[in-house]
């Protein structure tokens, strides 16, 4: 007797959220993923907190439009040696570029690691830009603030 065989091929990539391609609708496979934007860090005090602003220097016009923009956060406290998870700390709906948004709760005596990366209108992921990071110091005041 003859037996037939059925397989199905599956190709797993450790560390990517883009689906395969042949699942991509034909539009989307005329198009790249997102670039990989620059993020930058500035401390402010009216009010009080970190804007966090990024934009894409070189456009690639061959990219698919951005759908939105993954913030992930890193938080260490310089006073405890046990790190904490990096997490994601927003999806922000893209606009124009260059794009900024205010972060105003955190705590002083700390050190924060940022991280951004687009997600196109097809749901792929472009690479994140490079860490940025800042320190708060507290001086003389140690309590925590709700800025």
């Amino acid at each position: 007797s003859k037996s037939s065989h059925f397989y199905h091929r599956s190709t797993i990539t450790v560390g990517s959220d883009t689906p395969e391609s042949s699942e991509l609708l034909l539009e989307a496979q005329e198009t790249n993923p997102p670039q990989k934007p620059e993020l930058n860090l500035i401390q402010v005090e009216t009010p009080k907190g970190i804007v966090l602003s990024w934009n894409v220097l070189d456009v690639d016009q061959t990219c698919a439009p951005v759908h939105s923009y993954q913030l992930y956060a890193y938080h260490r406290d310089i006073n405890l040696k046990c790190p904490s998870q990096w997490k994601i700390i927003g999806e922000i709906k893209a606009l124009p570029l260059p794009m900024a948004c205010t972060l105003i709760h955190f705590l002083l005596d700390s050190v924060y690691y940022f991280a951004i990366r687009a997600k196109d209108i097809y749901g792929r992921y472009g690479p994140f830009c490079e860490t940025q990071t800042i320190s708060l110091q507290s001086g003389a005041n140690t309590e925590e603030h709700s800025l």
